[in-house]
């Protein structure tokens, strides 16, 4: 991967360029040149995560469901909870408490085994995480004769990332106000998979610092149904765009000779016991397939040259979070993909990091694209004795070959089912919010309250991700954003005889409860995780499920993944994403916030009964069209 660091500096050896001195000072947020700061050293020192006090918690939880039960509904649950704050409830907080003192992060492993290994269903279209390159929208205009060099150039920024975590480069994180973020997420983005089991799944990592060991480089390529390998590194630990294309041409060209191939990766979009049945039958099959599956599972990442070509981007959305399974490693933990027509996308498995994780990898490639023709840099032209891509291919049996086609067609009917919807609203964006004074992500989920409300006419039980990195090996908390004063909102907004100053009094106590609620989440002092981690105690210690948890009450307002409304914001970075829905009656809906522009994505199941995604879309911009008629008035202005 190129020289280690020595002496004071480090080292880029990938950036080898005129400008490389200004090109670094460029990206100085994100890389560090200074030997002293590293991109892991906070971690260890990182505050344990904390266990929240009960009754903090049970009336948190009481007011959060008083917005979506009726009155008679409310009480029943206030006796529930103060059934359990005389009974098992103290008790169980007690051995959680102590759980919490033998681990750093009480949390951690519970989440990844029950929230992530445990999940049964199909990656796609169900977890994985996805999004298009945005760069498609400005820089990259999709055509077929661009599609390699698209993807040759995502491909080398994300190398030149991979290089970044390796050689420890990458500027650790803070937050607005300054502390350290946990980056340990990162150690889990290259040489990552998922792989099956019964009954629950495993995740392995070959990915080291340079430091710690080597580490796997080579790439996996999958095209029309086979499956390619070949490391893209000379002998220093260098590559070029100009070599990578002409190994991704290489392929496209060989595999569209060859016509369509077995395609075995459709057998990692089967629900997960199938896959793990099958998975053991495979590898038990030759020493050439054990050998094949874990150079894919240990590999860098894999790249997808697609058959697909997408019209427009709500299809290029939707090839991110389903697309053709035989042509997608579901579970490898990084897949650059890149449609037939030019359209640059990724797909990724969620149970190693989250969403921000992505975020950070693409802003990179974004900014690196934007400072340099990447095509320029390094050494000029492509080796004259390149060593060609290898065709891996695994042995298989009429079993397999019977599973693969099954797996297909069940994959494909999943996919047909998820309708996705993307739009760049152009109505305002951060610094529009910025200026009316009230923070951007809580306007964008009181305005998202409002529409659901004018669309069936009650309220829905919503998440939204919050970060707890600042804790030690932090992932997330649930921020609970349907409350009774988005409530009061919503209501207020479809009330024709409310004045335009109750109205904004309305946005604005909404607005200013949602922040809290978002500040109480990264302080780790949420309700989700907690309830969650007593539930778990209760079980490990044989305790009866408490009755707060069977509770009509818990899955009504959300609890046990039954949000209606799963959302997430991708900050200001120019970066778009998501998944699908939580539930089948339910929507996915994830945005950025630019300087001018939002970028909105909605999913929903065909199947499930939900007003359709274009449909939601439309009235969730005509809602953000409302709040900024009021809040342009001159007598919000008055009111600021």
């Amino acid at each position: 991967m190129g020289p280690e660091n020595k002496g004071s500096s480090k080292s880029f050896p990938m950036i080898e360029y005129e400008g490389e001195e200004s090109l670094i000072s460029k990206l100085k947020d994100v890389v560090s040149i200074d030997p002293r700061v590293t991109t892991f050293m906070y971690d260890e020192t990182l505050p344990r995560l904390p266990v929240p006090p009960l009754p903090q918690t049970m009336e948190r939880y009481l007011r959060s469901c008083a917005p979506l039960l009726d009155e008679e509904e409310l009480q029943a649950t206030e006796k529930v909870v103060k059934e359990f704050m005389a009974g098992d409830g103290p008790v169980l907080q007690s051995k959680l408490l102590q759980r919490a003192k033998e681990h750093k992060n009480w949390l951690e492993d519970w989440w990844m085994e029950h929230a992530y290994l445990n999940f049964r269903e199909p990656l796609i279209p169900y977890l994985n995480i996805g999004g298009p390159q945005t760069l498609h929208l400005t820089k990259w205009p999709p055509s077929h004769s661009s599609a390699i060099s698209y993807v040759s150039m995502f491909v080398y920024s994300s190398l030149i990332f991979h290089q970044l975590l390796r050689e420890e480069c990458l500027q650790p994180q803070t937050s607005v106000k300054g502390n350290h973020l946990s980056m340990e997420q990162f150690r889990r983005l290259f040489n990552t998979c998922r792989v099956p089991g019964q009954p629950s799944d495993a995740l392995r990592s070959w990915w080291k610092t340079r430091r710690e060991g080597d580490c796997p480089d080579h790439l996996i390529v999958l095209c029309n149904g086979h499956i390619w390998c070949f490391c893209p590194y000379d002998s220093r630990g260098e590559v070029t765009v100009a070599e990578l294309e002409a190994q991704f041409t290489s392929i496209r060209d060989q595999s569209d000779s060859m016509g369509s191939g077995p395609g075995v990766a459709s057998l990692t979009s089967e629900s997960r016991d199938i896959w793990a049945k099958n998975c053991e039958w495979l590898r038990a099959l030759s020493a050439n397939n054990a050998k094949t599956l874990e150079l894919i599972e240990s590999a860098m990442f894999v790249v997808v040259l697609d058959n697909a070509e997408p019209a427009n981007m709500n299809e290029v959305f939707w090839e991110s979070v389903c697309g053709d399974t035989s042509n997608r490693w579901a579970d490898k933990s990084f897949s650059i993909v890149v449609t037939r027509n030019g359209y640059a996308l990724s797909n990724n498995d969620h149970t190693p990091y989250d969403a921000m994780v992505l975020v950070v990898l693409t802003h990179f490639g974004q900014r690196l694209n934007e400072a340099v023709d990447l095509r320029a840099v390094g050494r000029a032209g492509v080796r004259p004795f390149l060593p060609p891509p290898k065709l891996l291919k695994l042995d298989l049996d009429p079993c397999i070959i019977s599973a693969i086609s099954s797996a297909r067609q069940k994959s494909k009917k999943l996919n047909s089912n998820i309708e996705v919807s993307f739009k760049q609203y152009y109505g305002f964006g951060k610094n529009w919010m910025k200026e009316k004074k009230v923070h951007p992500d809580a306007l964008v989920q009181m305005t998202l309250q409002l529409t659901y409300y004018r669309t069936y006419g009650r309220m829905a039980p919503t998440y939204e991700t919050a970060t707890t990195r600042q804790f030690y090996h932090g992932r997330t908390e649930t921020v609970k954003s349907c409350t009774s004063a988005a409530k009061t909102f919503a209501i207020t907004m479809q009330d024709p005889t409310a004045s335009l100053q109750d109205k904004v009094k309305a946005l604005r106590t909404a607005c200013s409860g949602h922040e809290e609620l978002m500040r109480q989440c990264k302080g780790a002092q949420g309700i989700d995780r907690h309830l969650f981690g007593l539930y778990l105690t209760a079980l490990e210690n044989g305790f009866d499920v408490p009755a707060i948890f069977t509770d009509s009450a818990f899955a009504k307002t959300g609890g046990g993944g039954n949000y209606v409304l799963s959302t997430s914001t991708l900050g200001y970075t120019d970066c778009a994403g998501g998944v699908a829905p939580m539930v089948p009656h339910g929507y996915g809906v994830f945005y950025t916030m630019m300087p001018t522009w939002i970028y909105i994505m909605v999913s929903t199941f065909k199947d499930g009964g939900s007003v359709p995604a274009p449909e939601f879309m439309a009235i969730f911009t005509s809602c953000l069209d409302d709040v900024r008629t009021l809040l342009d008035d001159p007598i919000s202005s008055s009111k600021l």
